[in-house]
Parts: structure tokens; sequence; C-alpha cells
């Protein structure tokens, strides 16, 4: 197994605290956390700036006193009542000084530096640049005192991000302090252009003046001055954000140890020291010590100000990052609460703080798994930052990463990428093309890729991030590790385990060194790299490798931690390799003892172990004590996969897939003899109607189309079940964590009581969602099966066999049936090779496409193939419930010929199904919301304008390819459309102009939707392209770039053409009709072309409108497999429509109906076997 450490956003704001700055000095964290420490600027005093004033220049009547209060209050954090007392001084003095007084100017620097700490940005740079003027009435032009002003708009312009207007002024200033002389003035000067440098990344230049800073401070007030303790504090932030810790250790305590001689032990200088030492330790993971130091100064500060000062709410801050880290997410969660609390009362509603608190916030909700919390969250931070900061600034950036690694963790990568994409563009704009932030982002992005499976786009990203930060920071720097190992993992991925090796030694020596050998991150580089030797065969490098791994694992985590687990498994795994099977089980059977006590007995992650454990004795030849194994894998499987695709995010869904042990496996366990073994065959099909399909369930949100047909108060107690899931999700993901096994145990227990009561009640009030909700068991799906029936599923799935070193042998992909009976009894058939059957397959459906009189003798081959072997078990069926797989969804089984020359439609009735899994869903109490909608004969050119708008619920991408595709009329719709209205009592009828997008998506759960119009499903390589003047056939392929197939897929309504249809652009997608309320809908006719085919996936089933119409609430459809004449089509529609007004089934109709055709003008089966019948097939209500 091999794991990622994968640095979230990029940057921890707690990790680095601000240091006490004197007057217009200011350093902060990296920049995410800029926003949310808040530092003492720029803020000057009457006497300090006329103490170059002549000693006859006189105040204004009072100033004095309001300057004093004023002041008193900006140092209480109670900027809100300052900014009142300096108003009040700044009119004062406008009404009795002459604007040559500097004290003019001194009031407007306070108004402007109060408004700035508030927040003000606006108000203050005015302020800032108009008092800048009056110094340089009242002062000569190289003035000493003329550096503050400059020093001051300086750092404004850095708080903006506006660094390349701020470093003039910093270097102005310098230069004016420089030709005065030198004093200490000068050596803050050079300390802030340092800061400047630090937020860069420009550390080689900061350094240099921060040390500048010291040697200046020195020469004027000694080696122990508080001063020196200040610059030395920011020297140290910047060799810790290179690297250096030890070094920035060393600064830190130098601070420590001045401010102490300086001040005492009660000084908020010594406060913001001690948070500083923390911050480095807090990296280096010694959490104790840095609780204890963030105690200390909590106290210090909160003796000094009280609890409503600025410094309190960035502390508090800090607590709350120190126990994320560590996973303490309810502590964190409250700090953060807490500090937001803080800061509306110091700052008013909308600050940097604010927004800088709502962006952790947001963090700690996506590492907890509230993924909707996390959005709302972000989104908010991302608005006020914008109006406060402008969206060209790093903390926006920030915020926009953050929010990126939301939607990727959801798996919403379309959303992801332009998030990740704009903020690093912003980051290069503001800060640099090297900055170390816009490494993290790349690093980031890459991530994002990666988990896709998209290495071409991936490795350039790291590339570019590994360049930013072998520039920017010390060689051996734990980001440029993380870049490292996540590269490795690339590599892992696509089998270049040479480079995997490479790049994850580095790491490793990164982390050695920087953590000691004692650490997580080196303990799971180490158990990496023994993965990679194991995976290469090299099982002696892979033994030392996982052994370090197990020692400093054991070392640094408590007895029984889930990490040991890891390390155990992947020795038990070299263990089996090397037949040392005895030990190779005693590690596989600790691994699980230490997951069943610290994750549960539920944990997706118990299946791997299970399924090795079941594996080795497989390759022993004792398929009997595997058995157990499996069964147990299955049902911790089954619970996770109801748990998450109910509620969990698209992420979690597609993650916890790859997790999971292959449903071929199963199959391949019972049907070969060498692994077969009693009760296997029951838990093959169970693992079948649990995994065959069901990955398409991921692709839309469950609990909208739940939601759907409740009633308010019912929607708000599905909603509650959906959060009590959803933490039971995260919590079963998550494991233990801190809590203690039977803690962890008792918030498992009660929150599954409470999903269970909500699930009681929702299931008495909704069919629906009883159905849904309804365990997978072949007991359940065996009810569901009417006595004339048996459900056949057909699985595709490849054989595989095990060495006696464990290793598991693959052979070529084949086709295997399981049949299951009312009575409960099972069959099975292995029927043979898939390639050679689907070259049949696809000889069957050209030849049907293209009307061929040769096709019976094909149909009779893939009958003998696919459905001879069968027979013998359908003894006394009449109704077969088909869910093929594979390349067998494609083909239209009904026209199958048997050794009598009859086709299969004459021997049975036959409904089609994704999975016998489908059986559960059927719902036949919920009532329709509406009559019968028929959309017929588009004009694919215009549409009207005046039609409601509706919210688009899926996707509107569209491909390059879809743009440019066109189609012309179809004559035979109309006349289709007007039959069959005249056969329905009631029904509204669109056609033309007003069979618009937005009408299909107003639709509320109608009887019966209708929809004849062209179809397309756009195919990976161009094969051709549609033809619009092919007016007689209703739809078209073309290709596409996309990469979501249910995008690749859809229906032309009015305004196609145009790409206007309504408020949208008359092309529904598949992913969008997913989203339709179709929850009552006891029939959906999709009568154009190609709507029941899709992108096929051996085990998933049918990406395209096959699937979204079921996952839309639709209980039966009736689907096309290749392009349909538009007029045999209109008869065949009207002649179905009669035979459901005749109370036939829904299938046994179209079956009526095209049986009817066999004996006349339509007899080929090109006419008649192109649709298909889907879902429900019992008599309309």
């Amino acid at each position: 197994m091999v794991n990622t450490i994968f640095r979230a956003s990029g940057w921890v704001w707690a990790a680095l605290v601000v240091v006490p700055l004197w007057p217009g000095a200011k350093a902060t964290a990296a920049p995410s956390t800029q926003a949310l420490i808040p530092v003492e600027t720029a803020m000057v005093s009457a006497n300090q700036q006329l103490a170059q004033a002549p000693d006859s220049m006189d105040d204004a009547p009072g100033g004095p006193e309001l300057n004093a209060e004023g002041l008193a209050l900006y140092e209480q954090g109670r900027f809100q009542e300052a900014l009142v007392i300096f108003e009040q001084l700044l009119a004062l003095r406008q009404q009795t000084l002459t604007n040559d007084n500097p004290l003019l100017a001194v009031a407007l620097n306070n108004v402007a530096e109060v408004n700035r700490a508030l927040g003000n940005f606006a108000l203050a740079e005015p302020m800032y640049l108009q008092a800048l003027e009056l110094y340089a009435i009242s002062l000569p032009a190289d003035h000493p005192e003329l550096a503050t002003p400059l020093n001051n708009l300086g750092l404004i312009y850095m708080q903006l991000g506006r660094y390349g207007e701020a470093e003039p002024l910093f270097q102005q200033a310098i230069a004016i302090q420089e030709k005065a002389g030198g004093s200490g003035l000068l050596a803050r000067a050079y300390n802030n252009l340092g800061e400047l440098y630090r937020q860069q990344g420009r550390y080689v230049q900061a350094i240099d003046y921060y040390q500048q800073s010291i040697e200046q401070t020195i020469q004027v007030s000694g080696a122990d001055a508080p001063d020196v303790g200040l610059a030395s504090s920011n020297l140290g932030l910047a060799e810790q954000q290179r690297g250096n810790y030890a070094v920035a250790e060393e600064l830190f305590l130098r601070t420590i140890e001045i401010y102490r001689g300086a001040f005492g032990e009660t000084h908020p200088n010594l406060a913001l020291a001690l948070l500083n030492l923390g911050s480095v330790y807090q990296i280096q993971g010694r959490y104790d010590e840095v609780e204890a130091l963030y105690k200390r100064a909590l106290a210090i500060q909160v003796n000094a100000y009280g609890e409503q000062h600025p410094a309190v709410l960035s502390t508090w801050g800090s607590f709350g990052a120190l126990y994320q880290l560590q996973g303490d997410y309810g502590e964190a969660e409250r700090y953060f609460k807490d500090a937001l609390a803080l800061s509306q009362q110091i700052f008013g509603l909308e600050s940097v703080p604010m927004a800088g608190l709502l962006n952790r916030l947001g963090d700690l909700y996506r590492l907890a798994g509230r993924f909707e919390d996390a959005e709302t969250t972000g989104e908010k931070a991302l608005n006020l930052q914008a109006k406060i900061l402008g969206e060209n600034h790093p903390e926006y950036a920030l915020t926009l990463n953050n929010l990126g690694l939301v939607y990727s963790a959801q798996g919403r990568y379309r959303e992801a990428a332009p998030r990740l994409e704009q903020a690093a563009a912003i980051l290069e704009n503001t800060l640099g093309p090297e900055h170390p932030s816009l490494g993290l982002v790349f690093n980031n992005w890459a991530e994002l890729y990666r988990n896709q499976g998209n290495y071409g786009a991936a490795l350039p990203l790291y590339e570019r991030a590994l360049t930013i930060q072998s520039q920017a920071l010390q060689p051996l720097h734990p980001d440029l590790a993380t870049t490292l190992n996540n590269m490795a993992l690339l590599a892992y991925g696509v089998g270049e385990y040479d480079r995997a090796i490479e790049w994850q030694s580095a790491a490793l020596t990164s982390f050695e060194t920087n953590f000691g050998d004692e650490h997580p991150h080196v303990g799971l580089m180490l158990n990496n790299l023994g993965e990679a030797y194991r995976i290469r065969g090299e099982l002696p490098e892979a033994t030392t490798y996982l052994e370090r791994a197990l020692t400093v694992q054991r070392k640094v985590f408590p007895d029984g931690h889930p990490e040991t687990a890891l390390s155990l498994n992947n020795l038990g795994l070299v263990s089996g390799k090397r037949k040392q099977y005895d030990q190779a089980e005693a590690f596989f059977l600790e691994a699980l003892e230490i997951m069943q006590t610290t994750l549960g007995d539920k944990h997706p992650r118990l299946t791997l172990v299970l399924d090795n454990l079941a594996r080795l004795y497989y390759s022993q030849g004792q398929p009997q004590r595997a058995i157990p194994y499996l069964k147990q894998s299955l049902d911790v499987e089954n619970y996770n996969l109801n748990l998450v695709l109910s509620t969990g995010s698209e992420s979690a869904k597609a993650s916890f897939f790859n997790t999971l042990p292959r449903l071929d496996s199963y199959v391949s366990f019972h049907l070969n003899p060498a692994t077969a073994a009693p009760g296997i065959e029951n838990i093959a099909f169970q693992a079948i109607l649990q995994r065959k399909g069901r990955v398409l369930e991921a692709v839309t949100d469950g609990l909208q189309a739940l939601r759907q047909g409740l009633e308010p108060a019912d929607q708000a107690l599905l909603d509650e079940w959906g959060q009590v899931r959803s933490q039971l999700a995260t919590l079963v993901v998550s494991g233990v964590g801190t809590l203690s096994p039977d803690e962890y145990q008792t918030k498992v227990n009660t929150l599954e009581a409470q999903s269970r009561q909500l699930e009681n009640t929702l299931g008495n009030r909704s069919s629906r969602f009883r159905s849904a909700s309804q365990e997978i068991s072949l007991a359940n799906v065996q009810q569901q099966i009417p006595n004339d029936a048996a459900l056949v599923e057909f699985v595709a799935y490849t054989p595989s066999t095990f060495n006696d070193q464990g290793d598991e042998i693959f052979g070529d992909l084949r086709y295997a049936a399981y049949i299951l009976k009312p009575s409960g009894e099972i069959a099975w058939k292995d029927i043979g090779d898939a390639a050679a059957i689907d070259v049949t397959l696809a000889d069957y459906r050209q030849l049907l496409q293209v009307r061929s009189q040769r096709l019976k003798p094909i149909a009779r081959q893939l009958h003998s193939e696919l459905f001879a072997p069968l027979a013998s078990e359908l003894t006394g069926v009449d109704h077969l419930l088909l869910a093929p797989d594979g390349q067998l969804n494609l083909i239209p089984f009904a026209a199958l010929v048997n050794e009598d020359g009859r086709y299969l439609l004459e021997e049975y009735q036959i409904t089609y199904l994704t999975s016998g899994r489908d059986l559960l869903r059927l719902d036949g109490t919920t009532a329709s919301q509406q009559e019968p909608v028929l959309i017929a004969n588009p004009d694919y050119d215009t549409a009207m304008q005046s039609v409601a708008s509706a919210s688009t619920r899926g996707s509107g991408e569209r491909s390059a390819d879809l743009s440019s595709l066109t189609f012309g009329p179809l004559a035979g719709t109309a006349v289709e459309a007007e039959e069959i209205s005249q056969q329905l009592a009631k029904v509204t009828v669109l056609t033309g102009a007003q069979a618009t997008e937005n009408v299909l998506k107003d639709v509320q759960g109608p009887r019966i939707l209708h929809i004849a119009t062209h179809g397309f499903f756009l195919k990976d390589r161009v094969e051709e392209t549609p033809d619009p003047s092919r007016q007689s056939f209703r739809g078209g392929v073309a290709t596409s770039s996309l990469t979501d197939p249910l995008l690749r897929s859809g229906l032309a309504l009015a305004g196609f053409n145009q790409r206007s249809s309504g408020s949208e652009d008359g092309v529904l997608t598949a992913l969008e009709a997913a989203n339709l309320n179709l929850n009552g809908t006891q029939l959906v006719v999709l009568s154009a072309c190609e709507t029941g085919v899709g992108e096929v996936r051996n085990g998933a089933g049918v990406y395209g409108l096959r699937r979204a119409f079921v996952m839309a609430g639709a209980q039966t459809q009736i689907l096309s497999l290749w392009q349909v004449s538009d007029l045999a089509t209109k008869d065949l529609m009207v002649g179905y429509y009669q035979q459901l007004q005749a109370k036939r089934g829904r299938s046994e109709a179209l079956r009526e109906i095209q049986l009817a055709m066999l004996e006349g003008d339509y007899a080929h089966p090109y006419y008649w076997a192109a649709f298909i019948p889907s879902g429900d097939w019992t008599p309309m209500r």
C-alpha cells in the first residue's frame, strides 16, 4: 500500500506567528496567514513625531489628550473606539492648524492606520498619501521624519499585495535614514524591507536586510536591545520558511532570552516570541511542547490586554490550527468559531481577519469531510476578500486554492481545476514566478490530475513545483520532499519504479534530516519504499524498509495504531511472496486485529487485509479457509457501499471503489474449479448484485433524487438523515483518531441508531426512500422475481489463479451468467471467451443496422454461444429479466435465433436491467405528479424565449465536437405525437419552438414522458459524422474529447442548432437528464436513435441516457440501440400505446407490437429490435 503525504492547502497559518514590531514595521506568517495575524503597525504618537519639530510648535487645544486617549484605545485593540477619537482629533487640528504643521500629518496618519487595522483599505490609502504630502510641505525633502510616512504607505501596499509599489517606498525610507547618519530608525527600515522580501519568498535578500537591521541595532543600542530580539525573530521566520529549523529555533530562543532580560516574564512581546518558538516545534510534530508554549503565551496576552484584543484572537487561531493538525477537529472548530466571534467584536463583520478565519474554518471542514460546510464557508471568505483586498491578492488566491481542494475532494474536478489555475496565476502575478506558495499550488493542481489518472497533465505541474521549490528553499525542505513523494506516487502509477524509488529516497532523506529518524513521515516513506521494492520483486530490500517502517511507527504511535497495520499488511505480502506462509498469516492477522480494534469492524480498509488473507489461503490450496474472510470482506464492502453511495462525496465514492477487491476475483474464485468451495456461489452472486453497475450511482446526487416528491417536513428529515450518514461515513473512514476504541465505537453505534430511526420514519412515508434504502441481498432480490420469470445476470470477468508465492495469474476476459429463480435456486454457466464473443456481437450489430439478409446465421451463432448453455436452467420460464454486461449491453437479445429458426422474442418476454439490484428499486406506489408530456418534432433552429426558466442541476459543459453538430427536422415525429396524443385522455404536447430544454427540465413527475427527437452519443474516435440532410434517421454520431461519458450522450431539443433553447442551449445531456424530477413517472419513451447506447464498461454498465433516466426516477424506459427509421418508429410507437391502452404490461406491450411487425413490411429486426424495455414491466396504473 502506498500512501500520499498531501499538503492540503499548502499553507498552515498557525505555523508562523508574528513577532512584535516597532512602529511602522510589520511581519506576518506565510501569505495565507497574513490576514489572520493582526500586528501593531505604523501607529505613531504625536510626541514621537514632534521630536524633530521646533519647540514653539503648538497643538490644538485638547489635542495631546485626544491623541493619548486614541493611542491607549488602539493598544487595547479597541479600534472602533480609537477611530472615533482620532477622527475627532483630525477634525480639531484641521480647524486650528495650518497645512505646514506636522501635527496635522500625524493626525491623518493615525486615522489612516486605524482604518488599515479595521481593513478599510480604500479609506486608509488616500489618507496615507495626504499625510505624505503634508509631511513634504512641513519638512525638508531629506528630513529623517519623512521616512515614517513613506514606510507606512509601503506597509499598506504590502498588505494589499501591491509589492511593486511598496518596495521603492521602503528603499526611499532607507536612503533618507542612511543620509541622516543612521540610527535605530535605519535598523527598522532595514527590517521592513527584509519583511517585504520574505513575503515575496526572496529569502536570501530578506535575510541580508534582517542581518543589517541586527548589526545597526547592536551598533546603536547594544547586543541585548529588544530590537535585536525583534530582528532576530524575523530572521528566524525566514530561516524557518526556508527549512532551516535548527537555525530558526536558535534565533527564537535568543529572542526569548533578550525579551526576558528586557521586559520580564509578563510582557506581550515575550508571548509572541513563545508563539514563534511553538511554530517551529509544530512543524516538527512536537505538539505537547507547542501546546504548553501557546498556553503560556495566551496567559501573558490575556493578562496584558484582556480577552478582547487582536493578539488574543491570533493565538486562539493558533490553537485551532494546532488541534486541526492533531486531528481533533471538534476542538479546532471551537477555537476557530470563538476567534470568529472575537474578530467580529474587534473588527466588525467585514475584515481581513474575519476572511482569513473563514478560510481556515472552511479548510477544517474539508478535512472533516463536511464538504457542504467547507464550500459555503470558503465562498464567504472569498467574497469578503474580493471586497476588501480585491481579486488580485495572495489571500484571495489562497482561498481559491482551498476551495479547489474542497471540490477536488468531492471529485468535482471540472470545478476544482479552474480555481487552482486562477490561484496560480494570481500568485505568480503578485508574488512572482519563484515564490514557494506558487510551488505548493502547482503541487495541489498536479495532485488533482494524478487522482484522476491523468499522469500526462500532472507531471509538468509537479516539475514546475519542484523547480520553484528547489530555487527558493533549502535542498532538504519538507515541501520539496512532499512534492518528490507525490511525484513518486505518480511514477508508481505508470510503473516507473526506479524513478519512484529515487524520488521517495530523496523525500526520506529530507524528512529524516528535518524531523529525525522517529517521525510519522519517516515511517510513511520507509513503508512506501518497501512497497516499491516488493512490487519490483526485490524482497530483501522490501523487508528491510518495511521492518524499519514498523519500528518507527511503533515508536511514534501508541500501541495498535492503524499506521502500523499498513506496514504489517505489506510485510505479510512480502512473507507470502517468500513462501513464509505462517509468518505471512501472523502479519495479516495482527494487522486485522489492530484495524478492527482501532477502526472498528466496518472500516473499508479492512477489506484489504481480509482479501489478502483469503488470497494467502487460496495460494496454499485451502479455499475453504478463505471463505469466511471473503464473506466478511463482502459484508464490510456492502456496508460501506451503502453508506458512501447514499451521502458520500463523489471523491469518497471513487476512492472507495478503488480500495475494493476486484469483482472479477469473487467470480473467478467461484468458477475456477481449483478455488471453488461450498458457499462461494452465494458470495460471488452477492458481489455481483452489490458491485455491478454500482459506480454509475456515484454520478448523481442521491439525496437530491430522494428529496423529490417529499413533503417539506420529510425533506427536513431526509436532510437530517443525510447529515447523520455523512458524519457516520467520515467517522468510519477516518477511524479512531484521537479517540479511544470504546469512545469510537460508542460514537459509531450512536450515529447508526440515529440513522436507523430516521430510516424507519422516512421509509414509512416514502416508498421511494424505502426501496432505495433496502438492503441488497439475494433474498430481497429473489422476492421481487415473478413466478413466471428468472433473473439472468451476465458478468464479464477476468479469471485468475494463484501460484505458490501468492501471485495472482490472470487469464483473458470471459463472460459468465448467473440465474436466480423465484424459488431462490441459483444456477451459473461460464459462457466463454469475451473477445471472440465480442467479435460476433459487433458483426451482429452491424448486420442489424444495415438490414442485412445475412443476419440470421450470426443471430443463430450468438444464440448457441450466449443462450443455449442457459436453456436447461430456464425450463418453465416465460419472462427473462436480463442484466447484460460489457458489449452484451448493446445487442437486442430478442433478435437472437434459436435452433428452430425462431427469434427469442417469440419464446420470451424480455425486460432489461442494469443489475438484479434494480428489482429493489421498483416503486409501484409513487403517484405521478402531472399528466403525460409528449415532446416531438422540435424546431432545431428556433426556440420560444418566453418559457419559464429552470435551474440546471447537471453540468452545462459541452465538447468542441458537439458544438459543430446540427440536425434536420423529423417529419414523422409530428405525426407520431398527434396519433399518440389521441390515445391519451389528458396530455401536454410540445412541438416545434415550444419543445425547449427549459420545458423538459420543468417537468414534475409526469405519468408518461415521451420524447421524439434526435439523440446522440459522442464516440471517442471519429468513425462517421452526422449528415443533417439524412432527415429520415433520428440521431447522429460524432466524437468528443470529454472524459465524462454522461456529457457525451443526450437529446436535441428546440434551438439545438443555434444552441439557444429558452435560457438553456437545447442540448439535454445524460448528466442533466439524471437530475430531472421523474419521481412518479411510470414510463419514459425515448423515440430517438441510440438512446440505449453509451460508453460501456465491464462491470459498470452503460454510461449514457439509459442509466440517467433510471437515476432520475423513471420506472420504465423504452430505448433504442441504433439509428432508427423515422416512419417505422412512428408506427411502432403508435402501436405500443395501443397495447398499453389495452392494459398490457409495459414490456409485454412492446413485445406484442414487435411480434405484429414480424408479419408485415417491417419484419426485419432492424425495424423492431432496436427498441428495448428497461425497468418495471407491469401494466401502467
